[in-house]
């Protein structure tokens, strides 16, 4: 097991993920991290234009990336 973080990030600003999520492998990383997207994308009261730049970084508790998916990379 390894803990990760997840952080919404675009050109100008950082949500930082202070918890991070426990996950198997990066495989299981990437699916919740698509599943987070997903959410977001659904709930977020923020129109789908203001969104347009945003990704999901997974990190180590160092900062090293793992990965990063775009926002419009993921559809639900």
């Amino acid at each position: 097991m390894v803990r990760l973080y997840f952080h919404l990030v675009s050109e100008h600003e950082a949500i930082l993920d202070p918890v991070g999520l426990e996950v198997a492998d990066v495989d299981e990383a990437y699916s919740e991290a698509r599943t987070m997207i997903e959410e977001f994308k659904r709930e977020s009261p923020l129109p789908e234009a203001e969104r347009y730049g945003w990704r999901l970084e997974a990190g180590t508790h160092t900062g090293a990336v793992v990965f990063s998916i775009p926002f419009d990379h993921v559809h639900h």
